[in-house]
């Protein structure tokens, strides 16, 4: 699979999409002080430090012909689904952009390959400039295919994981690091 480095067109020149997303989960983070009230103590103070802690980026690529398009708007279900019926694959969490004469963010999850290669079963091909999320070893994390749901997004998933942190190797070591 060719990878390149996606760009989009924001204002009057190009800017990469990965740094507007960066960016977008940064000051998300930040805003997210402000009613983090509570959790003083916690190993996170929101999902966004969580997955600026823990996130890594994908390379935007078109779905392998091996892997069947699944229905829009179950990102979640579909992704652990197709990571769970096809070996070697691991179910991603984060958020992808897409470039709709900006940059806009989408809370998201898709599968990844060990090469480093977002394999997203949810949005057409070439819908997605930008994927930042958290690889995820440990299977009993994924969502169950049939019922979906978010990690990052579900307060009854993500409160445990903020207060508690993630598990030892819940993480893999696919994709590349925020630098």
């Amino acid at each position: 699979m060719t990878a390149t480095p996606a760009t989009a067109h924001i204002g009057n020149g190009p800017r990469s999409a990965e740094a507007s997303l960066l960016a977008y989960l940064r000051l998300s983070a930040e805003l997210s002080e402000q009613s983090a009230h509570g959790t003083s103590g916690w190993r996170y103070r929101s999902p966004y430090h969580l997955l600026l802690e823990h996130g890594r980026w994908f390379i935007p690529a078109a779905l392998p012909p091996a892997i069947s398009r699944l229905e829009e708007r179950y990102c979640y279900a579909n992704a652990s689904r197709t990571a769970r019926d096809n070996a070697g694959l691991l179910y991603v969490e984060g958020f992808g952009a897409v470039d709709a004469g900006q940059v806009v963010p989408i809370a998201h999850g898709w599968c990844a390959s060990a090469d480093g290669t977002a394999v997203d079963p949810t949005w057409s091909d070439g819908a997605g400039v930008a994927y930042f999320g958290i690889p995820f070893a440990d299977r009993s994390l994924w969502p169950d295919p049939d019922l979906g749901g978010s990690l990052l997004q579900e307060p009854r998933n993500y409160l445990p994981l903020l207060r508690d942190g993630l598990p030892a190797n819940a993480v893999a070591s696919v994709g590349r690091p925020e630098s």
